[in-house]
Parts: structure tokens; sequence; C-alpha cells
């Protein structure tokens, strides 16, 4: 059966079908940029905020070290998850402190014992409080976005 149209409508059609997957696509990629934004806005203040408790209870074990490593490695497994929690929604770019944060502790609590030395401990507790400090600069980054 011979078509009715023309060819060169059909050629339009096909390249105006083309065009359209190609905006399809691309919305699909601002949704899901939108998706992740949004999802950092609502989290990332909670995270701090449980990041901010965890580091204040590590802080309380570090002054009776070493006979409360066990509290300490607790809170640091805490905060590891609290971290790669934050590092799943944020770029390197973004925030190399919580990333390296992230890195230190992790490596940290394979071997994290009571003969860790307060220096070590303390270190880590640096490493939180400068994720902290740029999760709160992302916080506030976030009310002009």
């Amino acid at each position: 059966m011979e078509s009715v149209l023309p060819n060169w409508i059909k050629d339009i059609e096909t390249i105006l079908s083309l065009f359209g997957l190609v905006i399809t696509i691309s919305v699909l990629f601002k949704v899901e940029g939108i998706r992740k934004n949004f999802l950092r806005r609502a989290r990332m203040p909670d995270i701090h905020k449980s990041l901010s408790s965890t580091s204040s209870k590590y802080n309380e074990s570090l002054n009776d070290w070493p006979s409360l490593y066990k509290d300490a490695h607790f809170e640091l497994i805490t905060a590891q998850t609290l971290l790669r929690v934050a590092v799943s929604m944020t770029k390197r770019s973004d925030s190399p402190e919580i990333h390296s944060a992230h890195k230190s502790i992790k490596s940290a609590i394979k071997k994290f014992k009571s003969t860790t030395s307060y220096d070590e401990a303390w270190r880590l507790y640096v490493d939180m409080q400068s994720a902290m400090t740029a999760m709160n600069q992302l916080k506030r980054n976030m009310k002009w976005e």
C-alpha cells in the first residue's frame, strides 16, 4: 500500500521523533539531578546533626582514654556510616573534607584497638570536625541554590 504523504514529510517525522527522544533523555537526566539535589537538601541537616552528636560522644570517650576505647570504636563506626551517606550525596569537588574524613575513619576502624594512641584517636576526631564544618558550609550554600 502506498502512502499518501510525500517522502520529505516522512523524513521530517523521523527527524522530529529523534529530536523528541533526545529531549526526553535530557529531561530524565535533569529530573534525576533535581531528585538528588532535593534529597541532599532534605537529608544533609539531619546527617550533620547526627554526626555532631556522634562526635560529641566520641570526644567524651577520648576524655577517659584508653579505658573507653570500645565506646569510641562504636562512635567511629556510627560516624563512618553517616559519612558514607554524606559521601553518596556529594561530589568530591564540592566537599573533599567529607570524602577524606570518610576514608580515614574507614581505614582507622579496621586497626582500631585499645593500644591505639591518644594522638591517633584525636586525629580522627579532628577529621570528624572537618567533615562537620564542610557539611555546615554545604547547608549554608544550599540555602542559596
